[in-house]
Formats: structure tokens, sequence, C-alpha cells
């Protein structure tokens, strides 16, 4: 069936909950926006029924959708089969890709069932579609939305540890193969991701390496300006975002070496001080493993 064919007979059902008739059709099939808005006392009216099985129609939360707390253009362009459409929210700055959120939301899947990630998946109007387009740009305010989410699920804060440390060891295999991580000491194997993967990746903070032996680097966790700018905020993140970052440096030592490193927080942005340090303990792992040819020349 075609496209235009595919759009039509999913509009006409959702009409059809709405007892839209006459010549109001073609008014509508020309801008879906326009029913939504227009009808939208209608929509909140619904029986519970009938409004839980729109709102899933719609790609939306049932508490977001008769509380009108929703994007009505996306739900419109999700509902013409544009599901790589993000609200508006998502829209601004780019600066993560979807991989992030797709990573979050598949690991949640030891803690809730398929159906709660579906729920929190509409909750933020994403499509599974954008779900599964890792390389797609969103805001850095999904990732945050997403955390509060789970949070507001019962989540802990440790737990966005683990989260973070199986996401990063599902892309221990690529990076090895493009960056040649096997085999390096503990120390330049954390220099060698900092400084060529992780802030090639991020574009909401900047790691900054601020100590580095053969026992432990610090690491330095900054909002970059741009961001500071486009979102208007102060900080990126939440404590949560911060146990998700200690679970990807934890998990970073295992690509060199069958083993993980011991990350504590030494500093705190929302605890006051003014930046993120953390201290990434690998004391335990061999030294004996060589280091990259001429990888001084690249920190300096």
């Amino acid at each position: 069936m075609e496209h235009s064919l595919v759009f039509q007979e999913k509009f006409e059902q959702l009409l059809s909950f709405l007892d839209v008739k006459g010549n109001e059709l073609c008014d509508f099939l020309k801008e879906p926006t326009n029913l939504i808005e227009h009808y939208e006392n209608r929509l909140h009216q619904l029986p519970a029924e009938k409004a839980f099985s729109l709102s899933e129609k719609l790609n939306l939360d049932y508490e977001s959708f008769v509380k009108g707390k929703y994007d009505p253009l996306a739900a419109s362009e999700h509902l013409k089969g544009n599901h790589l459409y993000l609200p508006s929210r998502y829209n601004q700055y780019r600066s993560s890709k979807m991989m992030t959120m797709s990573n979050i939301l598949d690991t949640s899947t030891f803690f809730f069932d398929q159906n709660v990630t579906s729920e929190i998946s509409r909750k933020l109007q994403l499509s599974n579609e954008l779900i599964e387009s890792p390389n797609h740009q969103v805001s850095g305010l999904l990732l945050l939305d997403l955390f509060k989410e789970l949070k507001r699920r019962g989540i802990s804060d440790n737990y966005f540890y683990l989260i973070g440390h199986r996401a990063a060891l599902k892309y221990k295999s690529s990076v090895n193969k493009e960056y040649q991580i096997k085999g390096l000491s503990p120390k330049y194997t954390y220099e060698k991701i900092i400084l060529n993967l992780v802030n090639f990746l991020e574009k909401n903070l900047q790691y900054t390496i601020v100590k580095s032996t053969n026992k432990k680097t610090i690491l330095k966790a900054s909002t970059r300006e741009e961001t500071k700018d486009k979102l208007k905020v102060i900080h990126f993140g939440i404590p949560a975002h911060c146990q998700n970052i200690m679970g990807w440096y934890g998990a970073f030592l295992n690509y060199s070496h069958d083993t993980f490193a011991k990350v504590t927080k030494l500093s705190c942005v929302h605890s006051g001080a003014k930046d993120c340090l953390y201290e990434i303990d690998y004391s335990h792992a061999p030294q004996s493993l060589f280091s990259h040819p001429n990888h001084c020349e690249t920190l300096q």
C-alpha cells in the first residue's frame, strides 16, 4: 500500500473516533494539526478505553494525552508516517546521537518489561523507527528527560552506573577495531579513549585529563559553553547522568584488559562544585602492556 493510502487509512480511523463528517474531512486531510487543535476538548472528553486506544494510534503516552501535555505537530507528523520527526523540544541544538537513548531504553528492559519501555517512548513521543536510527541527531534534553522518566519509575541513581557500563561494553569490538585499544596499558587506554573518542562523540560535556599515572587517572567533566548557550543551562545533566558516565569509564578498561576500573566521584556540580571530578583507579590491572607508539605526541 502506498504511503499516502496508509496515511489516509490511519487518518480516517482517527476521524471516526471523533465523529468528524462531511466536508470537514477534506480540510483536515490537508493539515492534520488542525484536527488535533480544533478537537482538543473532544479528545480529552473521550471515554477512558477509547482515549487509551487513540493515544496509541497517535504515538502518545495516555497520561500526557488526557492532560494535553504533548506536541500536536509531532503527533500529526507521526500519524502521516513521518516517524523520524522530533518533538520541538528535542529538535533544538542536536548534540547527541540517538544511539545513547537506544542503549538506555534497551538496558531498561532488565528493570521493566517491554510495555513500560514502550510507555516511556510514547511519553517522549519517540517512534520505534527513530529509536532504531542510532546515528540520528537529537537534543541532549532528550537524554535528561529519559533519565527523569526512568527515575520516576523507581530506578535509583546507582542503576544508571550499570546502564552506562553495559552500553560501553556494546562498543568494545568496534572501538578496538577503529582505535587499536587492545594491548595498551591502563594509563594509555584512558588517554587514547578520552582524547580520540569521547571528546569527539560527546558534544555537551568537555572531558579533560587532570592527572594520569600508572595507577589512576583524574578526569574533569565540564559543560561546554555552546551547550550552556543553546540549552540555557548552567550545568548539563542530572545526578543520574553522572552515574551513567561513571559506568562508561569503569567499563573502558575492559577494552584492553579482562577487568574493570573503579570509578569514584571526587566532586560534583550538583553538590555545588564548579566541575565534576572522577577518579579512575586501575591499579589492580597489569601494567606490563605496551603503550601506543608516539602516543605522547598526541598529548601535547
